[in-house]
């Protein structure tokens, strides 16, 4: 068993990515890059800049009320953080929002605007349904799946709308990174939901209170099947990678495939780690765009 962990001693200076909510902002403007450049798609950096802004808002939002909710959803140690310190997000989270309105109205085209707004919509109602209604227990939906494609869509869509011939170059990589997504969100879920075992190391109930319900079974037979899922993927992505039509987009799939070996390597050693080193790393595994940006061109 690891030593007990406390929110002043983070395992390691990459937690602070996950408790400053920085890896999904970063893991989405990378993907947003790497689908561009692929695709020889021009996008705006106020495009990427307003994704990174949005994804970060949402986070911070979404751990926020995680951590603030009373059915024993506060149990990892980002939603501890978060609990102690939401104070000092307030002014950031009202200068973040207000410049990423500003942006949007101001650089972006219309029709990424009002796709934009479509998807805070669904946005809006995963919020509702997650923190609002959900938490009576009343509703069972699943809401890594749910994350996972709203994040993808999020991502890609810009980059969709502006390809030809209804960007079906585009769908076979953009289903595999949902897939990689999914996968994230699901894996992080199960292993924090399991009582006991692997890497969680944690036994002060100030981070572990009893969890209300379990995960839903997609979410649940995701986590125990993590490590062949993600072989899997990075099977069918190198495959992918060597056959690609057009050419140009090798480099999304061979990102996919790293991202999803890097995706097992983690889960498979999961339980040499404590807990919150393994969240970050998780979405550390998802910054693969960063090896294969330089070989990808608008």
């Amino acid at each position: 068993m690891l030593a007990q962990q406390n929110d002043e001693a983070p395992s390691s200076p990459l937690v602070w990515l996950t408790r400053l909510s920085l890896d999904a902002p970063l893991v989405a403007v990378l993907w947003q890059r790497l689908f561009a450049s692929s695709l020889r798609v021009p996008l705006d950096a106020a495009v990427t800049a307003v994704l990174a802004m949005a994804v970060w808002l949402l986070y911070v939002l979404d751990r926020i009320l995680d951590a603030w909710r009373g059915d024993g959803a506060a149990v990892a140690p980002r939603h501890v953080f978060y609990r102690q310190h939401w104070g000092l997000f307030l002014l950031p989270l009202f200068v973040v929002a207000a410049l990423a309105a500003l942006l949007s109205f101001t650089e972006l085209q219309r029709s990424v605007v009002e796709v934009g707004l479509v998807l805070l919509l669904a946005i809006g109602a995963y919020f509702y349904f997650v923190h609002f209604h959900l938490a009576s227990d009343t509703l069972r939906a699943p809401k890594e799946l749910c994350v996972g494609l709203l994040f993808a869509v999020g991502t890609g869509f810009p980059v969709w709308i502006r390809l030809d011939r209804g960007g079906e170059e585009m769908l076979a990589p953009w289903i595999i990174f949902a897939l990689l997504c999914w996968l994230n969100c699901s894996a992080i879920e199960f292993a924090e939901w399991q009582p006991s075992g692997g890497f969680r190391p944690v036994e002060d109930e100030f981070y572990r209170s009893p969890r209300k319900g379990s995960p839903h079974a997609s979410t649940r037979w995701m986590g125990r099947h993590a490590i062949a899922v993600a072989l899997g993927a990075a099977l069918v992505s190198f495959a992918l990678a060597v056959v690609a039509f057009p050419r140009a987009v090798w480099p999304l799939y061979a990102a996919e495939a790293l991202a999803a070996l890097a995706t097992a390597l983690v889960e498979a050693t999961a339980n040499q780690m404590p807990q919150d080193l393994f969240r970050v790393l998780m979405d550390v595994a998802l910054l693969t765009p960063a090896f294969f940006l330089p070989f990808a061109r608008a």
